[in-house]
This record gives structure tokens, sequence and C-alpha cells, in this order.
């Protein structure tokens, strides 16, 4: 698709395989601006998967929403090396993602 640029799948219950399986079906959308993937009890894996596409040239996300899943630290930092090279992304929302160390 080539021309979504907004997508809402908050509180769907997704849980980490269907955001897993979303993310890499998305890996190379280049119109998608928008993504909204709170609410969906993801863990960790889906920091790393988020990472990879986060670190996709052709990525094109501005606005990327994680809130109030379980990524926790380690899926955070499967994300940081991609942040930090992404020039696109300008808006970041991991709250409520279980960052305690335990």
């Amino acid at each position: 698709n080539h021309s979504l640029e907004i997508l809402g799948v908050s509180n769907n219950a997704l849980g980490t395989a269907g955001c897993v399986l979303l993310l890499e079906g998305l890996a190379r959308n280049r119109a998608l601006r928008h993504l909204d993937l709170s609410k969906n009890g993801a863990g960790p894996e889906v920091g790393v998967v988020m990472g990879q596409c986060l670190g996709n040239t052709s990525n094109g996300l501005e606005v990327l929403d994680l809130s109030s899943n379980g990524l926790g630290p380690n899926g955070i930092s499967s994300m940081v090396s991609s942040l930090i090279a992404n020039t696109r992304l300008v808006s970041l929302d991991i709250s409520h993602t279980d960052m305690q160390d335990r």
C-alpha cells in the first residue's frame, strides 16, 4: 500500500504476535507517517522488530505511539540505536511500558 498514512489500532488486544505480524507487513511501507499501537499487550519482541523498522532507511514514520504495552527495558533498548540514526521520527510515546528494572 503506497497511500496509507495513518494507522490506528489502539486497544485491539493484538498481543505480541499480532503486533509483530503487523510491523513485518509495514516494514517497507514508505507512506505510513503515524502509527498507534498503544494498549495492545505487546511484549519486548515488538521493540526488537520496531527497532528494525525504524532503522530501515525507507521508513517514513513521524509519529509512533507504543504506550501502555509491556515493552520493558529490553524492548525499549532494542530500539535505541535505530532511534539515534532515525531522522524522520518527531514524536514517540513510550509511556507506561513497564520500564522498571526487576
